[in-house]
């Protein structure tokens, strides 16, 4: 039923796709496909696309290049001539989530496995390994196939040890992920190590237990798949009728038997049969079973079937036929051991190439750290770099801040002393007449420059303003802060809105009911009517000088219909 399920999808995906993004949807099922054992069926479905893969964009073309290689995988076709993996890899280094780089550099460890590089293999299974999230299920399913995979390029190692902590792992992980079958079958796998180790209580506990749990699950097919093991050992340890009662539940459930012949790829079994068979003297059998061995030229099996026969011909005492078959077994011994030479060499050969890899590793790191020092040093100059323009800037600005406020100081001083003086001369004019002109003439000064200061340049007598309202309390404070560099706060600024709506009524309310002026505006307008200068504008309202030269703008054209700030002074005067 889950795999009619799966068929339906496949099928429903499998109509043509009217959209780009309908094609590419694909992935997600092919994908789910490849994880449920259905490789065949992705490969189809990844054949259709075939054609217009050059088409796609880069990321779907190399999701379309690490499932096709998953795929084959799965499928158990070698993948040693499958090169596109490298611009796989490279690209989900640099732009894939963590289960695409673990993924990939799983698949190229794959890739080094067909070729036989055992080393290199290794290397990306652990680098593969370390992108996992073990809090993922799907990727602990994932990490669990990568430590199997280590375990058994360690085994073809010859380092049992190794092998025994990698499938510990891999067992370990399948069970996380509730993966129940895959997880006996990598507990059964422990006894091949085992067995190396010479330790055949354990491999043969082991290879019991796996058979006994598959059949508690149901699975008598795989329980006796893993069977061969014990059979070997019980059959070494001539426990005849156990090992019988194996191969028996072997014969009857594993599907490999045909008659007395087997299924290409278990040969071996000849031998335990033949083995049994010469344990219990039943000769003629067992010599029909060795040499159905020797039938298939592989070495191992000729090497296993001459020795048999050796030994058999020489329970039953045919010379000729013992001379015979001890010369066969010392030929295929040689060959076995040429054979494991030559691995031997291979071996090396790719430990070298390991190591020549790791050395080009080792310069890599070093020119990345050396670029990463560079960088880190390029970091710092940069930083202090801005750091200096951030001083310069802010000098600039304290420079800056300091002449308005030497320009508001004179300026306050100045009005301050021209106010005082007017005040003088009116408490004089009842006589004194020679220090009632000198006042005059001071006066006549301090006017002269105060309309320095003043855009439309004119004097204090043509400011249309009451004395009493410029010697108010608030402005004088004002002018203070404006000469201090101190913004004036909002309890301030209201208290001159008020005062300015008291002394000049209608002023106040042709600004604020008339042309949507905004509050800056009104505060603007009256500053300017108070005779404020801009700079003093600038620090009593917190804004730029271009800002104030902004706003005066506005009002211009909103009150008066003139652009420009020229004029706004003479203008609001005559309100």
């Amino acid at each position: 039923m889950k795999h009619l399920g799966y068929l339906l999808i496949l099928f429903v995906f499998l109509l043509p796709s009217c959209t780009e993004h309908g094609k590419y949807s694909q992935f997600s099922v092919i994908g789910e496909l490849i994880e449920n054992d259905m490789p065949d069926s992705a490969l189809r479905l990844l054949d259709r696309m075939k054609a217009s893969k050059d088409e796609m964009p880069k990321k779907y073309r190399m999701r379309y290049e690490l499932l096709r290689v998953q795929a084959l995988n799965k499928a158990f076709i070698p993948l040693d001539s499958i090169t596109v993996i490298d611009t796989v890899v490279d690209y989900y280094e640099l732009h894939g989530n963590h289960a695409d780089k673990m993924m990939a550099n799983y698949m190229m460890g794959c890739i080094h496995r067909d070729r036989g590089n055992s080393p290199v293999a290794l290397a990306y299974f652990r680098k593969a390994s370390g992108y996992a999230d073990t809090t993922d299920l799907t990727e602990v399913r994932t990490l669990s196939r990568i430590y199997a995979q280590m375990a058994e390029l360690f085994n073809k190692q010859r380092t049992p040890q190794l092998a025994l902590e990698a499938n510990r792992e891999a067992y370990r992980l399948a069970l996380k992920a509730k993966d129940s079958l895959v997880a006996i079958g990598y507990y059964y796998y422990l006894s091949g190590s085992y067995h190396m180790l010479n330790k055949m209580d354990s491999a043969l506990l082991i290879s019991q237990t796996s058979a006994k749990e598959y059949v508690r699950m149901g699975h008598q097919d795989l329980a006796a798949t893993v069977l061969p093991t014990a059979i070997d050992i019980l059959l070494r340890q001539k426990r005849f009728e156990q090992a019988k009662i194996a191969m028996d539940f072997l014969e009857h459930n594993s599907g490999w038997m045909k008659g007395d012949s087997i299924e290409t790829g278990h040969e071996f079994y000849y031998y335990y049969k033949a083995l049994y068979y010469e344990g219990k003297g039943r000769n003629d059998s067992a010599l029909y079973f060795y040499k159905k061995l020797a039938d298939f030229p592989k070495i191992e099996n000729l090497q296993a079937a001459y020795e048999g026969l050796t030994r058999t011909y020489k329970a039953i005492g045919q010379a000729d036929s013992v001379m015979k078959y001890a010369f066969l077994f010392t030929q295929a011994n040689d060959s076995v051991s040429l054979k494991s030479s030559s691995q031997e060499i291979v071996k090396m050969q790719a430990l070298y190439d390991y190591n020549e890899n790791l050395r080009l590793a080792a310069e890599k790191e070093k020119e990345a750290e050396r670029l990463k020092t560079f960088l880190y040093i390029i970091g710092i100059i940069i930083c202090l770099v801005a750091y200096l323009i951030y001083k310069y800037i802010l000098l600039q600005r304290k420079r800056r801040i300091k002449e308005i406020a030497e320009t508001n100081s004179r300026y306050t001083s100045i009005l301050y002393q021209y106010n005082k003086s007017l005040a003088e001369l009116e408490s004089l004019k009842g006589g004194f007449e020679t220090y009632q002109l000198e006042k005059q003439k001071e006066i006549e000064g301090l006017k002269q420059t105060l309309s320095v200061y003043q855009s439309d340049k004119s004097s204090p007598d043509k400011w249309n303003i009451e004395q009493a309202l410029l010697n108010s309390e608030i402005i004088n404070h004002l002018h203070q802060l404006a000469s201090k560099a101190k913004l004036a706060s909002s309890a301030e600024l209201n208290d001159l809105m008020r005062t300015v709506s008291e002394h000049l009524p209608d002023f106040y309310q042709f600004i604020t009911t008339n042309n949507n002026l905004t509050d800056k505006e009104i505060l603007v307008c009256i500053l300017c009517k108070l005779r404020f200068i801009p700079s003093e504008m600038v620090v009593i309202m917190g804004l730029t000088s271009q800002r104030i030269t902004n706003i005066r703008s506005r009002i211009n054209v909103k009150l008066f219909q003139e652009k420009g700030a020229q004029g706004l002074e003479a203008n609001l005067r005559r309100i």
